[in-house]
């Protein structure tokens, strides 16, 4: 800047003369006062024209515009564009993290779901087995419910009403009691009838030898609903002619025939 006001202080005190001759002549008289004025400007220039560019040329202000527009474009070059990319890779890299995260938890969703499907189609299942057990056994139940109120009871009534007849008892006796004679058997036997028939009915129909073979010379009465029940006192055996026997005996032949019939073969 000194050069600079020199020069130009040259130039006011010898206008027939360039800037760049001015530059290489020297005048050593009038040094002191060149140095003085030259002083002096920039002290004045320097409170007048701070933040101004005063007396520059062109080519320095354009000189100083374009170091500001390097300088930016190292600003942008070296900060803003390198800043910009790296914000683009964490915007990328965050969508594809979003996208992962989305797709994995689709992956849980439909996982779930398949969980829960199958869940349902057990429980279902367990619910359709417990139904059916519960059915069957519902109609096992109703089975002999009506196999109970039909078959035994009907059975037992047409056991029942013959065995109650006193020339059917005396038959039953005399049976019985030639059966055990014939297996060699002498021991004291007891024949006991439905207490509804009156011994007399049946001792009568029995005839003398048979009643001496009988410990007591009579039948005897019993809370059988029909039939007759012989005892073997030295053997302690009893066989059971009643109605309720006859009637598990005979049941266990027909109620596969009554059940075929009523139910079918299911």
């Amino acid at each position: 800047m000194t050069e600079h006001f020199y020069q130009v202080c040259c130039a006011k005190g010898h206008k027939n003369r360039t800037k760049k001759n001015t530059s290489k002549i020297h005048y050593p008289e009038f040094a002191d006062e060149f140095q003085k004025i030259a002083l002096k400007n920039i002290r004045v220039k320097t409170i007048t024209n701070v933040g101004t560019f005063g007396d520059l040329s062109m080519e320095e202000v354009e000189t100083g515009s374009e170091r500001v527009k390097k300088i930016c474009d190292a600003l942008r070059r070296d900060t803003l564009e390198p800043a910009k990319r790296q914000a683009e890779e964490i915007v990328l890299q965050a969508k594809k993290e979003a996208e992962g995260l989305l797709e994995e938890a689709k992956r849980d969703i439909e996982a779930l779901r398949k969980e829960a499907r199958e869940e349902i189609e057990r429980q279902k299942n367990v619910f359709h087995s417990s139904l059916y057990q519960s059915c069957k056994q519902a109609l096992e139940t109703l089975k002999q419910s009506i196999e109970e109120k039909f078959l035994n009871h009907e059975l037992m009534h047409l056991l029942q009403q013959p065995l109650q007849i006193p020339e059917v008892l005396a038959q039953l006796v005399q049976a019985v009691i030639q059966a055990v004679e014939k297996e060699g058997t002498q021991a004291d036997l007891s024949v006991y009838i439905p207490a509804a028939i009156p011994a007399r009915a049946v001792n009568e129909r029995l005839g003398k030898a048979l009643l001496d073979r009988l410990k007591e010379k009579s039948v005897l009465l019993s809370p059988i609903g029909g039939g007759i029940a012989l005892k073997l006192h030295e053997q302690h055996i009893t066989i059971d002619i009643s109605d309720v026997a006859l009637k598990e005996l005979v049941a266990g032949y027909i109620r596969k025939d009554f059940r075929e019939l009523f139910f079918g073969n299911g």
